[in-house]
């Protein structure tokens, strides 16, 4: 797994700037990150890749039921997912395909797809009863069981302080991810509005106490101007610019004795109705917004643009 690249689908339910941007990919802003260069070559191999990328499109369709209540596709989405089990299965029973990390564990592998095909009947189970708080539930079931599975056979950060940084980002995301999709569920946007609102900042100085990680979620287009990005940041979103998020890549490095992550951060159709035109922003959300952000520049996204970034830094130890 490159390093940085969770994007838990709804990554950081992707909370921007005390707003709530919701965008749908597993590596902070990238979708599940299953890059064809990072699956072993040759046919069997791809059947993995075939499955992942699969599963992130049929996650990416299970946040849309659990935020907005469409579940257009939802099943048929899921069913593919079942249908590339078998390959993926034939694959590592081969010899020719293994995880890029952990490739010995191949029982723990096995017994995590097995998780994700029951986890995928229950969603199969909720749609079909029409349980909303169900898919919800499991929305935020599968984005942890994600990261988790790419923590163990995907590889990621080995440097110890990045790390903690990288750990430490991903937890604000999964965390803020939870509440918001919960909040979206009971009361709509301006619930999720005044979620991260109130919630967001005290969760951050609690991973900051808790970790010794500097964090926070930053834009070109702040809603709420506290979460102005620190220099080195402010410079890699410049570099940036407004532009579609394809191609834009996460940062894992170390300088000057720090490690630092950035993770980007991308708008999917869920977040505009809180980040999209002005036009078709409903009353009800304009209302909340001025409320709580009355300096906000955090509208006028389209899908696929970049909103952003999750950021991390911390001193590396000597």
């Amino acid at each position: 797994m490159s390093t940085g690249r969770y994007n838990l689908a709804l990554l950081a339910a992707a909370v921007l700037g005390g707003g709530v941007a919701l965008g749908i990919s597993h590596a902070t802003g990238q979708g599940h990150g299953h890059d064809a260069a990072e699956v072993a070559s040759g046919e069997p191999a791809s059947a993995i890749r075939d499955e992942m990328q699969a599963l992130q499109v049929a996650y990416d369709r299970l946040g849309r039921a659990a935020v907005l209540g469409d579940t257009t596709g939802l099943v048929e989405s899921f069913h593919a997912v079942h249908a590339r089990k078998a390959a993926t299965e034939a694959a590592l029973a081969s010899g020719a395909a293994r995880p890029p990390l952990n490739g010995d564990q191949l029982e723990a592998f096995k017994a995590r797809d097995e998780a994700f095909h029951a986890s995928i009947e229950a969603v199969l189970h909720a749609a079909e009863s029409g349980d909303a708080a169900e898919l919800r539930r499991l929305h935020v079931e599968l984005g942890d069981a994600c990261v988790g599975c790419h923590a163990q056979f995907r590889g990621g950060v080995t440097d110890p302080a990045l790390a903690r940084a990288d750990a430490a980002a991903t937890r604000l995301a999964v965390t803020l991810r939870a509440r918001v999709v919960e909040e979206m569920g009971k009361g709509g946007p301006p619930a999720a509005i005044r979620a991260c609102s109130e919630e967001a900042p005290a969760l951050a100085a609690t991973i900051r106490s808790e970790t010794g990680v500097e964090l926070g979620r930053t834009s070109l287009r702040l809603r709420n101007p506290a979460n102005a990005a620190p220099e080195w940041v402010d410079a890699w979103l410049r570099e940036q610019g407004e532009r579609p998020a394809a191609g834009v890549s996460p940062v894992a490095t170390v300088v000057d004795g720090k490690a630092r992550v950035i993770k980007p951060i991308i708008v999917d159709t869920p977040c505009l109705a809180c980040h999209g035109s002005p036009d078709t922003i409903s009353p009800e959300v304009r209302s909340e917004l001025a409320a709580r952000y009355p300096a906000d520049a955090a509208i006028g996204y389209a899908t696929g643009d970049l909103r952003g970034a999750l950021w991390a830094e911390v001193a590396v130890a000597r």
